[in-house]
């Protein structure tokens, strides 16, 4: 396995970090958690998933807006969008499930 291309200690200072899917170790794994202690601002998809990261995590529901300011920065507003992790034209069935 290969480690990522740029070492953590070379990004410099991180104002904002989005997480997806905290839940996954291929997508966030102990390094990547590292990074969230030093980050000014975690952002993520659910207030559950906020919950599991702590500290600065916000969790944001579809439509839901934030604001991202800091001293000498521009704001940025953050709009969550829903989205749909699975196959093309796939859907939930009645049960909540995406059927095969």
């Amino acid at each position: 396995m290969t480690g990522p291309a740029i070492a953590a200690t070379d990004l410099g200072p991180i104002g904002a970090l989005l997480v997806g899917h905290d839940h996954y170790g291929d997508n966030l794994g102990s390094a990547g958690r590292v990074l969230l202690q030093a980050a000014g601002a975690v952002l993520t998809t659910t207030t559950i998933g906020a919950g599991r990261l702590g500290g600065n995590a916000r969790g944001l529901q579809p439509w839901a807006t934030t604001l991202l300011e800091a001293p000498g920065r521009p704001t940025f507003q953050i709009t969550a969008i829903p989205c749909r992790h699975g196959p093309p034209l796939s859907r939930k069935s009645s049960n909540g499930t995406i059927p095969p």
